[in-house]
């Protein structure tokens, strides 16, 4: 018995060795401010829609050699492995893509005509079920448009349309135009929501200057979806005009911050600070890819190489924001200059991906211990 317990305690060490050993290293794998190269899609494509859900990372449609795609592919971080989905009925790029209640919306875009081999904005809404890999079409959007932005607040879509706005209800299945934004349509934006500490979307965008003596201006417009009204902000970004794809954390594995991605330089908003800086740029130099984000870290998908005549890419790279935990963090949110109202919903809903925590360590251990001691009592029982 002596002999047995000694060897139980040395298996017990060996365990709790190897599962630290693993932890550490699934830890110190995600190195703050840095990018990865993860695995690519089986589809090259530009202007797709990428969104999380419950974990998963979810590829739509696109623009190819070949023309227009409505292939689905999820991705799963934690096995780092693609798997092909229920394609997307009409094939289509430069759509908007929002999720709600495990169901992905995809929203307008641009789709081929037809046998007379041109294209057409439209103005068509399927969604995705994510739990019965099946799709459904909903009512169009009113107008046809690409290159749109939406945003999910309190079970309602908004879709920003040029400098159109309008709210789509899932329940109901209608649409509703609300206030426009009251400049001309900028010639170039970005919009989001920050979560969880408010519910305006902002955009931030380059107009035609109303002055006679500049041709454009940076301006900072926020929606409240409340009060259905617009108002100016502040704070510019530090750049001449505004483009690129948008990621934001949320605070709850990293510190929130807007995440602009551009083909060789990024720049990050603290919304709590209320002023920008620069991040490492993404690895792979490119235009018109998505950004998707599961437990605030972002993954860059797709997109085209600049200045090579549309080289179509399916690359995945990953990218660990500074100040990134495993370990959620507990917290009423960053105070916000330009916006001071209620959460809004937030899209990743699921745990760390990485394997450090420490219960399922122990929980190893003790499956392990178990089973020798299941095995020593029987094989005693067998011998007497």
């Amino acid at each position: 018995m002596c002999k047995f317990l000694s060897f139980l305690l040395l298996l017990l060490l060996v365990c709790g060795f190897f599962m630290s050993a693993f932890s550490s290293v699934s830890v110190s794998a995600l190195v703050e401010g840095s990018w990865v190269p993860k695995a690519p899609m089986s589809q090259t494509r530009i202007s797709l829609g990428a969104i999380a859900v419950d974990g998963k990372i979810y590829a739509i449609g696109g623009f190819t050699a070949s023309g227009y795609l409505s292939i689905n592919e999820q991705y799963d971080p934690k096995t780092n492995t693609w798997t092909t989905l229920t394609s997307m009925p009409t094939p289509r790029n430069a759509f908007t893509i929002a999720a709600y209640q495990n169901s992905i919306y995809c929203i307008g875009g641009i789709t081929s005509d037809g046998s007379r081999g041109g294209w057409y904005d439209c103005g068509v809404n399927e969604v995705y079920d994510t739990v019965t890999d099946s799709w459904s079409t909903k009512a169009s959007l009113p107008v046809n448009a690409s290159n749109l932005q939406a945003h999910v607040i309190d079970g309602k879509i908004f879709v920003i349309a040029g400098s159109n706005l309008f709210m789509y209800d899932p329940i109901t299945d209608s649409w509703l135009q609300k206030t426009s934004m009251p400049t001309i349509t900028p010639i170039s934006k970005i919009s989001f929501v920050l979560t969880p500490t408010d519910d305006k979307i902002i955009v931030i965008g380059t107009f035609l200057a109303s002055s006679p003596n500049t041709d454009y201006e940076q301006k900072v417009m926020i929606y409240d979806p409340k009060t259905d009204m617009w108002r100016e902000g502040t704070s510019p970004p530090p750049v001449e005009t505004v483009s690129g794809i948008v990621g934001v954390t949320t605070g709850v594995y990293a510190p929130q911050r807007v995440y602009v991605l551009g083909p060789y330089n990024s720049i990050v908003y603290d919304p709590a600070s209320d002023t920008w800086s620069t991040a490492k740029a993404i690895l792979t130099p490119r235009n018109s890819f998505s950004v998707a984000i599961v437990d605030d870290i972002l993954y860059a998908i797709g997109g085209s190489a600049p200045n090579t005549g549309l080289k179509f890419l399916s690359v995945n790279e990953q990218y660990v924001p500074i100040g990134y935990s495993s370990v959620p963090v507990v917290t009423s949110g960053p105070s916000v200059p330009v916006v001071t109202s209620g959460p809004s919903v937030p899209v990743v809903t699921s745990g760390p991906s990485d394997f450090s925590e420490p219960f399922l360590t122990y929980l190893v251990v003790a499956a392990l211990a178990l089973t020798v001691v299941v095995f020593y009592f029987k094989k005693k029982r067998y011998a007497t």
